[in-house]
């Protein structure tokens, strides 16, 4: 029983854990998350890049950028669980700080501007198969740092701002035929590197920010005829750099990251914009603060997906999901187990996955016979109560062993036959949706000086589905 001792003794329980644990996690989670995917194949490392949802090709299309070796032109698509690279003949020049938008009434993806050597001014479009340049009779001028936002509402892409020496504040329209320059009653000051995208539910462009005369906070509607500043009691902190995007599903504008009012620091939080005030977001994870990530609507999946943008250390090439109370319930396996007297115990999915409303069992196998088993239970997985995490145990006595969780709460299990389960009913409560939580075992098995083995970890989120 001295395994005990490596639990605080508050800890030290056998009781029932299912209704302790779902009381603890509904207090603690909100229902949206940011979630770090993991797919095989990734572009390179980018900033300033561009990507649009094709809704009738059921694809993310990523275009160009820049990273360490220069400004980008290649294509690549995301199907929500994997990168692409779409080989080409015709493409558009390199680029970088591009505006890209799908037009929804056209079935085509929009890119123009950008800067290489120079600014540019040129308009291309993507029909799911190739890149065409098009001539329109009539072209905002050449620049890069603009904002774009496809308008459903009155079915064209709405272009404001930009940069080319000077900073532009003039508004144009593209029709999938040609460009047409806007003379709204009023408009937002001049800027570059600002954010805008579409409120589907209020038919409302929404603009948020960037550089220009000092770097702004400021927060701005186009509802299809004229401009209009909007007054929130609480908005993100003046900034450049962020990305922003409408979540349909949720029916709100999401902000994230940027550059601060300085220019000296990124930023990495969440902000969500429901028409009448900004709302920071406590999240229990989120991708590292960074400038110039670009993040779009998949409508396939029915969430956020933002790739890149620039950390201190660099471009960055990670993929993360924004969701609202829609996601895949996960189980996954890390770090490792320590020998025993039967081989090494293993911690593994048995029936089920963790989702609200429903039962997950875990089993650990290659115990010794009938000994005790014990379940640990954390909230973390880089700290517990004696230091960081992962936690090297051979000084308490177990050598080789490894403690991988912060085992907030830990509970006895049956060992029978060298086999132990552990089971967890989750409430049908949307509020755990995205909840990490993190598990690792332990049995008796005197082969230390301790008298305990452990299992491998794993990480546990809550989904829906």
């Amino acid at each position: 029983m001295n395994a005990f001792l490596l639990a605080p003794a508050a800890l030290r329980r056998s009781t029932p854990i299912r209704l302790g644990i779902a009381a603890l996690l509904a207090g603690l989670v909100p229902a949206q998350t940011w979630l770090q995917l993991q797919p095989a194949v990734r572009p390179p490392g980018r900033q300033l890049h561009n990507m649009a949802f094709d809704s009738a090709r059921n694809v993310m299309l990523l275009f160009g950028g820049t990273n360490f070796l220069g400004a980008r032109n290649d294509t690549w698509t995301w199907n929500g669980v994997d990168w692409a690279p779409v080989p080409l003949g015709v493409v558009p020049p390199p680029r970088w700080g591009a505006g890209m938008v799908y037009d929804a009434a056209r079935q085509r993806v929009v890119l123009f501007g950008g800067c290489d050597a120079g600014s540019r001014g040129d308009t291309w479009t993507w029909d799911g198969v190739a890149w065409l340049e098009r001539t329109p009779l009539h072209t905002p001028a050449a620049r890069y740092g603009l904002a774009m936002a496809y308008d459903a509402a009155h079915a064209q892409t709405v272009l404001f701002g930009g940069y080319n020496g000077i900073v532009f504040d003039d508004t144009w329209t593209w029709d999938g035929t040609d460009w047409m320059e806007l003379a709204p009653a009023h408009s937002p000051p001049g800027r570059w590197f600002m954010n805008m995208a579409h409120d589907t539910a209020r038919g409302r462009c929404v603009l948020f920010g960037g550089g220009g005369f000092g770097t702004l906070g400021d927060t701005w509607e186009w509802d299809g005829i004229d401009w209009a500043q909007q007054l929130p009691a609480h908005a993100p902190s003046p900034r450049y750099a962020a990305t922003l995007a409408y979540d349909a599903a949720h029916q709100r504008v999401a902000l994230f990251g940027g550059d601060d009012e300085a220019g000296s620091q990124r930023l990495g939080d969440t902000w969500e914009y429901d028409g009448v005030d900004w709302v920071l977001q406590a999240l229990p994870m989120a991708p590292s603060p960074r400038r110039f990530p670009v993040m779009a609507y998949d409508e396939a999946h029915a969430h956020i997906v933002l790739f890149g943008g620039s950390t201190s250390g660099g471009p960055m090439d990670d993929t993360w999901r924004y969701a609202h109370g829609v996601a895949a319930g996960t189980f996954a396996p890390f770090g490792q187990g320590c020998p025993g007297g039967v081989g090494t115990p293993q911690l593994a999915l048995d029936i089920g996955m963790p989702i609200v409303g429903t039962t997950f069992k875990v089993a650990c196998t290659n115990l010794q016979l009938d000994h005790f088993t014990t379940m640990w239970l954390g909230f973390s997985n880089t700290n517990w109560a004696l230091g960081t995490l992962p936690y090297d145990l051979g000084p308490l006595g177990m050598t080789g062993c490894t403690l991988f969780v912060s085992g907030d709460i830990v509970t006895m299990l049956l060992n029978w036959n060298g086999i132990a389960f552990w089971q967890m009913t989750i409430p049908n409560a949307p509020q755990l949706v995205g909840l990490p939580f993190y598990l690792q075992a332990g049995v008796i098995d005197h082969v230390n000086a301790l008298g305990m083995v452990v299992t491998n970890a794993a990480e546990v989120r809550v989904g829906d589905h």
